[in-house]
Formats: C-alpha cells, sequence, structure tokens
C-alpha cells in the first residue's frame, strides 16, 4: 500500500520506507583506492559500518576464491579515510572471544564502538545452519570483541540492516510489524 506522501506501508499500516518526493539530480563518481593491501579474498554477504571519521569496518562474509570455491569468515578489515588504505584489524579466528563467521549480519558504529548483529551461519553444507540472534561490541580504541548479554529483539535474524541515526542505532529487519528496534 503506499501512503499519501509515497511512503511504502506495510499490512499493519507502519512505515517500512520512504520514498522520495522531490527527486534531485545527483553525480555519483566510482573511484577504486590505490592501495596494495584489500580484503582478500574477495567479499560477498559481508557487513560494514563507517565512523564519524570515514573509516569503513567490513566484517566477515564470504571469502570468494579465484578457484569459485569460497568459505565462511569472521575477519574484520577497516578502509582508512585518511590513509586510504585497508588494514586487516583481526584474522579469521576460531577464539570465543571473537564473533564466529557469518554471513547476512549487520552493523552499526556509534562513537567508539561497533555492534554485531546476528546473522546466518551456514555451517556444514546440507544443515541449513543456523540464524543467529548474538551481538557483539567492538571497542574501536581497545581494538576488543566483547558479546553483549543482551539478545536480538523478536529472536534470530539474517538478511536485516543497521545504521546510525541521531546518536542512536537503529536496525531494521523483515519483519515489519516490530521491524525497527
Amino acid at each position: 500500500t503506499m501512503g499519501a506522501t509515497g511512503e511504502r506501508l506495510c499490512t499493519a499500516g507502519l512505515v517500512c520506507y520512504l520514498c522520495a518526493s522531490a527527486v534531485t539530480a545527483l553525480q555519483i563518481e566510482w573511484r577504486t583506492p590505490k592501495t596494495s593491501l584489500k580484503p582478500t579474498p574477495a567479499r560477498s554477504g559481508h557487513t560494514a559500518a563507517a565512523d564519524a571519521e570515514g573509516n569503513v569496518f567490513l566484517f566477515g562474509g564470504y571469502a570468494e576464491y579465484e578457484d569459485g570455491s569460497r568459505s565462511v569468515v569472521n575477519d574484520l578489515w577497516c578502509f582508512s579515510n585518511s590513509k586510504k588504505e585497508w588494514v586487516l584489524v583481526q584474522a579469521k579466528s576460531s577464539d570465543p572471544a571473537f564473533p564466529g563467521q557469518r554471513l547476512c549480519s549487520a552493523a552499526a558504529i556509534i562513537g567508539q564502538e561497533m555492534l554485531l548483529f546476528g546473522g546466518w551461519d551456514p555451517e556444514d553444507a546440507g544443515t541449513g545452519g543456523s540464524i543467529l540472534d548474538d551481538i557483539w561490541s567492538f571497542d574501536l580504541s581497545s581494538r576488543k570483541w566483547s558479546r553483549l548479554e543482551c539478545k536480538m529483539p523478536g529472536g534470530p535474524t539474517s538478511r536485516h540492516v543497521a545504521c546510525t541515526v541521531n546518536g542512536q542505532v537503529v536496525v531494521h529487519t523483515f519483519r515489519c510489524k516490530s521491524s525497527v528496534l
């Protein structure tokens, strides 16, 4: 259903997303940063979040190898906006002090903390894997992870998004009626 101002409404009448009522011309130029190090191998299904200085943190996803194979990882990379280069912050690890491997998670940064929400761990082929409800915090200053006591409201979630708006983290899930956490 479309609302009067162009917003798309859910069946419960809650706004899921807004469409712009006026369109402004936007010109975009895509540029590849000149850097010797990048998240290797290539990624898909990862999550990323940017801090106030424009540094981008990229976590997990599928590592896509040149031979066509892929594996799920839990490494963390940072693109330094000031140096214009990628830095490996945390290598793939099975240490329980780090979030496990996952795809389709969401992340947002607030202050000096990156929050990582849920996702999907495909586990062994043929099992269907596990949808996750955990929430992790990465301290950008100390570079340490901690698992938070709370879980995702509404249960395990993947294929969702998160962002920081006016000093608060907003997580949007596919559930619509209770989609904004």
